[in-house]
């Protein structure tokens, strides 16, 4: 197996974080005066506060750690970063669009059952639309920058991220300093950003209402991002309707919702939601990423589909380009590469569960036995997943230790809406193994568009 990504395209040596655009709370160290990182130290304590004040941070501790760390990306690099991600996203929706008509993308994609049965029942003309989507991403440079994931679950994340953002520019003193970043802003800095992008594309399929839902499991309503939602919701006018999706018959006149759940949840009681699922198939709910954009978007074999050179056909020069550039080598295991190979490679390649999420079930060969990885690599192979080659992360080096970081870029209704980032102690990047989420300054995202400049539809056709 050979691998290695788009030889022959063109990246521009541009960093993505300037020097002075990374700064760190610096820890006061043994022996040092109290006024060392004094300005950084009173900066990250109002970020702490703020978040506590604003519903974030629960009393009993935090929900999702905050790293002590705030970046702005470089203006000329963002711009690319965008242009590429937005047609990468192009393709993933070409994906979408062809499952109907593709036999063998459909046994490739393996969605399970019953998904599988509702996409394909899915005719709306807005069906392929990934309404929504974070790109996860890793590297210093343009050149060497590869999206590892595309996740089509739910938003909060960004939530938690542009709040973040704002905290950071109204801090003392380091507020200041920020402002003097070529930074502007972007869309999940406002207060109201998420429920104008459910609006947005409700307007798009003529259906609105006084009421939204937000769904999810009754252990999760409790959630801080949840009440931000629902705040959301208010300042714009709406009732918003916290309910599990199967209660969600008792509102027939709600006509907009969000389905918060991470995919894999959802594909655990998905056999029970058939009411949801109806709804949305005869347009009288709409949700973001409700049944195709969520078993295409979420789908981490979509990359195995943009890599291979069995699927080449779907897409353009410019988005093959765009793939090359931004999409690490991928495949299917027992598809487009043998078992045999994988073992042998195992430095160099990592194991990904199409539907999990947060690294549940991401293995790098690298961290396992030879023996180990034998007994990952058959089971993978038994149940169809995802080898995609190893690359490695950006590497953050502070004076608490050494960080990798994780860029995400965050997409809804076809523009980018903002980023976000995580810092981990670990090559998995979770920030549950130390770091924590992190704020990152936008210079050229957000713009906003109204429903009419939506991107156009992609045909089933081609």
């Amino acid at each position: 197996m050979s691998l290695g990504g788009g030889s022959g395209v063109v990246s521009e040596p541009v960093s993505l974080v300037p020097a002075g655009w990374d700064l760190f709370v610096p820890p006061v160290p043994e022996g040092a005066s109290r006024e060392f990182g004094k300005d950084h130290r009173e900066a990250y304590a109002y970020v702490v506060r703020r978040a506590r004040s604003d519903g974030l941070l629960r009393d009993q501790g935090l929900d999702i750690p905050l790293a002590p760390v705030v970046t702005g990306l470089e203006p000329r690099a963002e711009r690319v970063l965008r242009e590429r991600c937005l047609t990468v996203l192009a393709c993933l929706e070409r994906i979408a669009a062809a499952y109907h008509s593709e036999p063998e993308l459909r046994e490739f994609l393996d969605v399970p059952f019953p998904l599988r049965e509702w996409v394909l029942a899915d005719e709306r003309a807005t069906a392929h639309r990934i309404d929504y989507c974070r790109f996860d991403a890793i590297g210093d440079h343009l050149p060497d920058l590869r999206v590892l994931e595309f996740n089509g679950d739910y938003p909060l994340g960004l939530l938690t991220s542009g709040l973040l953002a704002r905290y950071w520019q109204r801090a003392p003193v380091i507020g200041e300093l920020i402002s003097g970043w070529d930074t502007t802003g972007s869309l999940i800095e406002g207060d109201t950003w998420l429920i104008d992008e459910l609006l947005a594309l409700g307007a798009t399929q003529g259906v609105g209402g006084e009421r939204v839902a937000l769904l999810c499991a009754a252990e999760f309503q409790s959630l801080p991002e949840i009440g931000l939602l629902a705040q959301q919701a208010r300042r714009r006018g709406l009732i918003p309707v916290i309910t599990e999706p199967q209660k969600l018959a008792l509102e027939p006149d709600v006509r907009l919702a969000h389905l918060v759940y991470p995919t894999w949840s959802l594909l655990a009681g998905v056999a029970g939601y058939p009411a949801l699922a109806e709804r949305i198939l005869a347009g009288e709910l709409v949700v973001s990423n409700g049944i195709t954009g969520r078993a295409v978007g979420s789908n981490k074999l979509a990359l195995a589909v943009m890599s291979d050179p069995r699927f080449q056909r779907l897409f353009t020069g410019a988005e093959r380009d765009a793939i090359a550039a931004l999409v690490p080598w991928s495949r299917k295991l027992g598809v487009g590469v043998s078992a045999d190979e994988v073992l042998a490679q195992r430095e160099d390649v990592v194991l990904k569960a199409p539907y999990e999420a947060m690294s549940r079930a991401v293995y790098l060969g690298r961290e396992h036995s030879p023996a180990r990885w034998r007994e990952l690599v058959e089971s993978a192979a038994r149940q169809g997943w995802l080898v995609q080659e190893f690359v490695g992360s950006q590497r953050i080096v502070t004076q608490d230790g050494c960080f990798y970081r994780t860029l995400g870029v965050g997409i809804a209704n076809s523009h980018v809406v903002g980023y976000t980032a995580r810092l981990s102690t670990s090559l998995l990047a979770t920030f549950f193994a130390g770091g924590g989420v992190q704020a990152v300054l936008a210079s050229d995202a957000g713009a906003p568009r109204s429903a009419g400049e939506l991107r156009p539809d992609i045909s089933r056709s081609g």
